[in-house]
């Protein structure tokens, strides 16, 4: 588990990213620029000044800013709350409570230092469970960094299990990779299981993450280059671009153990929506439109 951390990022033109090729399910394989390489973009990228600790259970916290003014944050494996205990299933016992010990009705605390929670966090008072999600999406609301305090028991996080809204996540075990919004929409990129995913797929939503419609029948499979695919952000609801085209980097794997370094294939899809026998058809989620 891992503290939430805002920074601000400074990007040096000039580096090099592998193609992602032609068809949608990104098989082709890549070619390694020269090194003088005039068509390549991105050559580093370093914190400027320092960042602000949020202290949200959860980790990835891949980011969009939408069309409302707020920032939407997907993290994997915890909670996106603080002050509470994770556990599975609430009102029930599971395994992720057995450290835990009931010293008032609903205020929990333990005596085991190698809790996950306590090596990172203040266990030295009792707290409440919240439910811990393999995927979930955060909305923090004000200005970076000073957002605004969030209520309520659910804190800042608007959905858990996305984008299945239920226990259909633990079958899989989904992650998230990428969201970005597009003109008002959010766009989800998931994969699973973790680490060596097998399978890449995505999602979206019309209502800022409430709800989730999951995109059927999607070609990114084992050999795709596209199972773990990140978008590249461009201002508010997308709003920088200098084209209609999506950019986004796609990976075969999660991560690499030791690491090892891996190829990074850059992708893209166009965004305009267009009518076809009275039906509106969005390119973003054509996974035959991505090249």
């Amino acid at each position: 588990m891992f503290r939430l951390m805002a920074m601000m990022l400074m990007v040096i033109l000039s580096g090099c990213f592998g193609s992602g090729g032609s068809g949608g399910n990104g098989s082709s394989s890549g070619t390694n620029p020269p090194s003088d390489c005039q068509d390549c973009v991105i050559k580093a990228v370093r914190v400027e000044g320092n960042y602000v600790s949020y202290p949200y259970v959860g980790d990835i916290w891949t980011t969009t800013w939408a069309d409302d003014d707020n920032l939407y944050m997907v993290f994997g494996d915890g909670t996106g709350k603080n002050g509470c205990f994770p556990t599975l299933i609430l009102d029930e016992l599971d395994v992720f409570d057995t450290d835990y010990i009931e010293v008032s009705p609903g205020c929990y605390t333990t005596d085991n230092l190698q809790n996950e929670y306590c090596q990172v966090f203040d266990c030295s008072t009792c707290l409440p469970l919240c439910l811990y999600t393999p995927a979930g999406l955060v909305t923090l609301k004000g200005d970076v960094p000073d957002f605004s305090p969030c209520q309520g028991p659910d804190q800042c996080v608007t959905k858990h299990h996305v984008p299945y809204g239920d226990m259909r996540i633990h079958e899989h075990q989904d992650k998230p990779s990428g969201i970005i919004s597009i003109m008002g929409r959010l766009y989800l990129h998931m994969h699973y299981p973790a680490g060596v995913p097998e399978y890449g797929y995505l999602a979206y939503s019309d209502n800022h993450g409430k709800d989730w419609t999951i995109v059927e029948n999607s070609p990114w499979g084992k050999t795709s280059k596209f199972k773990v695919m990140m978008f590249i952000n461009m201002g508010k609801d997308y709003s920088l671009r200098k084209d209609d085209f999506l950019y986004a980097l796609g990976m075969t794997e999660e991560f690499k153990d030791n690491p090892l370094p891996q190829s990074i294939y850059l992708a893209r899809v166009p965004i305009t929506r267009y009518q076809l026998n009275g039906e509106e058809i969005d390119p973003v989620i054509d996974y035959d439109a991505y090249r």
